[in-house]
């Protein structure tokens, strides 16, 4: 199978694949109300997992009473938002949280839309990798970085190490440059060099219908969510893949954020991304999503901001992150202390 022909833009390959989680986020949104507030509690029955992933096999719904402890978990956040927002550090933010281990979640504005910037090189990885499954040789294969364009001068954030030019990088480099490094020059690379026959297939098996969009497309932290779950859940790829793409998030240069908030040995598998508005150079926005492994709970975060540029929105990410982490270890004494 030839990869080298057809190439489709970015957002073409992120339209599809943001469509198929939009319309419906594979298990359990249905039990929650539209504001984020848990109803039953869903406890999953999940597959002996890899270190980064916890397939899931079977769910049943139940009350809990220990979900009345999601309220003011929730209002600690939302809080803190309206702080900055006083403050002058936002325009506006969403947080969206889910315990990955009995499904439960929460949002605050989850349905803000935003620009995803690098957080768009996720469906990329997938992308690449449901070809892999098919034939793994496709990911030694080698591709030659002419130099025709440099993206990685407009990075806020730039790759430690670049590609140079007339170079030739195997596939499965280019895909860990452009997710560990986010390198935009490997992740255009990478689209440029993925047949439109093969992404369609993609878009298909999602039951997507391909569709024109504007490369500046936006979406909200809740549809966002969907590419780290069927990650976590391995119910895309298979767990093989799933588990390697985490691994590639788990290395990610960006400490500045999500992890930035955790106490230090905490593994998390995270993807950030930096907008500039090209109507306004005075705005800016910055967003995190990431898989939390806190021991025996894991958790998936995602924040979203927009604001001020200039403003200190790595430091707000690890804010968010901070309280979320606490939250649940606060959660976490409760249930294991006795007489609970």
């Amino acid at each position: 199978m030839s990869i080298l022909n057809k190439p489709i833009p970015l957002w073409g390959l992120f339209l599809g694949l943001v469509t198929a989680f939009a319309a419906g986020q594979v298990l359990g949104w249905a039990i929650f109300s539209p504001g984020g507030e848990a109803r039953p509690e869903v406890r999953e029955l999940r597959e002996h997992h890899g270190q980064f992933t916890s397939p899931l096999l079977e769910c049943e719904v139940f009350e809990d009473q220990g979900l009345k402890a999601l309220k003011p978990f929730r209002y600690k956040v939302e809080a803190l938002l309206q702080e900055k927002v006083a403050a002058g550090v936002l325009i506006d933010g969403s947080v969206y949280f889910r315990d990955l281990n009995n499904g439960m979640w929460f949002g605050i504005n989850e349905g803000v839309a935003y620009r995803p910037a690098s957080m768009l090189k996720v469906p990329v990885m997938i992308a690449w990798f449901k070809l892999a499954e098919d034939d793994p040789s496709l990911l030694k294969k080698t591709v030659t970085y002419t130099g025709a364009y440099e993206l990685t001068e407009m990075q806020d954030v730039k790759p430690s190490a670049r590609l140079v030019p007339g170079k030739r990088y195997a596939i499965d480099d280019l895909i860990y440059r452009m997710i560990a490094l986010s390198d935009n020059n490997a992740a255009q690379l990478l689209v440029d060099n993925i047949d439109k026959r093969v992404l369609d297939e993609v878009l298909k098996d999602l039951d997507v219908n391909v569709n024109p969009a504007d490369y500046e497309h936006m979406i909200t932290a809740h549809a966002y969510a969907g590419f780290f779950r069927v990650l976590y859940n391995a119910s895309y790829l298979g767990h093989a893949y799933s588990e390697k793409a985490l691994e590639i998030l788990a290395k990610s240069e960006f400490r500045e954020g999500i992890r930035a908030g955790l106490p230090a040995g905490v593994p998390a598998a995270t993807k950030f991304g930096e907008w500039g508005d090209s109507a306004d150079s005075t705005i800016v926005q910055a967003h995190e999503f990431g898989i939390v492994y806190y021991p025996g709970r894991p958790y998936l975060l995602g924040v979203m901001t927009r604001g001020k540029r200039g403003k200190p929105f790595n430091d707000l990410l690890a804010e968010v992150s901070r309280l979320i982490y606490q939250s649940v270890e606060e959660q976490d004494r409760e249930r294991s202390s006795p007489g609970r």
